[in-house]
């Protein structure tokens, strides 16, 4: 839909954890992103909590729960 983007796959290396990287550079894109876009959303695994206080402390709320399945053929 227009107006939406969304982010995936964020992540920072192991060693370079801890120092604000993902939050600053997660910071400056939603920044750019909403200059041209009315909603940026994005999906946080629900156990990882240190990215989801970074979302909530970039001004994300949790809008919806899902959860993924695999299914097979029997």
């Amino acid at each position: 839909a227009q107006g939406v983007a969304a982010l995936g796959n964020i992540a920072t290396l192991p060693a370079c954890r801890g120092r604000g990287l993902a939050r600053a550079v997660t910071a400056r894109l939603c920044a750019t992103l909403l200059e041209n876009v009315a909603h940026v959303g994005l999906n946080v695994h629900a156990r990882n909590a240190a990215a989801i206080a970074c979302y909530e402390g970039l001004g994300f709320e949790t809008i919806a729960e899902y959860g993924e399945f695999l299914v097979t053929r029997g």
